[in-house]
């Protein structure tokens, strides 16, 4: 199978996934459902602009590719890096867990940019405390480093 048509299927169950996550976040009320309604929203046009990409592709004879082996020192960077994510964050806390463990998977998986990679790894974990704290008015459980630091 080539590259485009498994890209189709991808982006095929994201978006019926997506339609189905949305359906469900608008039954929330109001304030708890504003924003799993947007990421969803997002979500469903970024996958439909990916089955647009991948039926030109697949239109484009001259641009098939066939599929690479699956890679499965990526799939246990992943995994395994997901679950020392969770037990991070147990243990050091959401953002300082995020500030590590971002850059350290997105090197592991083969970007080389280091200076993308931290201004990726920043933005995420500013996100993550202004949709928080900010948008949700969540607060988060206090950091290891801040802990140690102020005792």
């Amino acid at each position: 199978m080539n590259k485009a048509k498994v890209e189709l299927l991808s982006s095929t169950v994201v978006t019926i996934f997506s339609i189905f996550g949305l359906i469900e976040a608008w039954g929330y009320s109001a304030t708890s459902g504003f924003l799993p309604r947007i990421v969803l929203f997002i979500m469903l046009a970024l996958s439909l602009i990916w089955i647009a990409q991948s039926l030109r592709s697949i239109f484009k004879l001259k641009n098939q590719e066939k599929t690479t082996d699956f890679e499965w020192r990526k799939f246990f960077l992943i995994v395994s890096s997901s679950s020392l994510f969770v037990l991070g964050i147990s243990y050091l806390g959401v953002i300082t867990s995020s500030a590590i463990f971002t850059p350290l998977l997105a090197l592991g998986l083969g970007y080389r940019n280091v200076k993308n990679v931290i201004i990726a790894a920043v933005v995420f974990c500013t996100l993550i405390y202004v949709v928080f704290r900010v948008v949700l008015r969540i607060p988060l459980p206090p950091e290891a480093i801040s802990v140690l630091l102020m005792g």
